[in-house]
């Protein structure tokens, strides 16, 4: 396979919605299946495929078949593949999109089997610049691989290859990096809403908390009274919490308290 891959995706959601667009530079997306068919049209109508709603009217000829659905609906998905013997005509390379999902799931599909698995957040009617996403590859063989690759090269060139369990972890890692932290900053925003106040205030904040993060590390760069030691200042904010924000506030400076425990807290702000 070469440029110019043929690939049919399997879903229609945030991941699917992005990667295919970003795909459809250098290769050509032929169909795109939802199981409802609505969803599937509106995707394929932006990239001239057809759409189905129809398992057993997946196109047979494509290079890719990518499934781009929910973590938790691929084993289904892949068993009703199996039991509609899809694989016996549809062969091609197997990929899903999962950070959690092992390579595993795809046994019995196709010539090949491969995670395509792009790490990075997506919100449906956010744009992502495909060239920032880092996508993890893992094969059954050197030469799927390769060719799933030579396929990601078309839009990114941060690419490299991360087995099941390695993918695990940095898919619990990037929770934690990005889906926590979205979580804080929501909390951030509904405390200062609370008193008319707009979560603009703190754009400057996370900006510069990110770049730090990034340019020094995130352990030397943390600041705030968990990480000082300041009891004071920990209950008085404390005193401002609903039960639910108390509990959360308590929790993570612990954290915090416990990582720097050893350290002299002069020094941080």
């Amino acid at each position: 396979m070469t440029a110019g891959n043929k690939c049919v995706i399997l879903g229609s959601g945030n991941v699917a919605s992005c990667l295919a667009p970003a795909l459809s530079h250098s290769a050509e997306i032929l169909q795109i299946y939802s199981p409802t068919q609505q969803h599937a049209s509106a995707l394929a109508s932006t990239l001239g495929a057809t759409a189905t709603d129809n398992l057993s009217a997946l196109i047979p000829d494509a290079d890719f078949y990518i499934i781009a659905v929910k973590d938790d609906a691929i084993s289904t998905l892949t068993a009703t593949l199996r039991k509609l013997d899809i694989p016996a005509s549809h062969r091609g390379i197997w990929c899903h999109t999962s950070g959690s999902a092992p390579l595993s799931v795809l046994d019995g599909l196709g010539d090949g089997r491969c995670v395509f698995y792009p790490l990075q957040t997506f919100t449906h009617g956010d744009t992502v610049e495909p060239s920032s996403i880092t996508m993890l590859l893992e094969g059954d063989c050197a030469d799927t691989v390769q060719q799933a690759r030579e396929l990601a090269s078309a839009f990114t060139c941060r690419i490299q290859e991360a087995g099941s369990e390695q993918r695990r972890r940095i898919h619990l890692a990037a929770v934690f990096a990005s889906n926590f932290a979205n979580h804080m900053w929501s909390k951030a925003q509904q405390i200062l809403a609370a008193d008319g106040l707009d979560l603009s205030l703190l754009e400057p904040l996370i900006e510069a908390t990110l770049r730090k993060a990034v340019a020094i590390g995130p352990h030397r760069g943390q600041t705030g009274p968990a990480r000082r030691g300041d009891k004071t200042v920990m209950e008085a904010h404390l005193s401002l919490l609903t039960p639910s924000q108390t509990s959360l506030y308590q929790c993570v400076s612990d954290s915090i308290i416990s990582d720097y425990k050893h350290i002299k807290t002069d020094s941080a702000s």
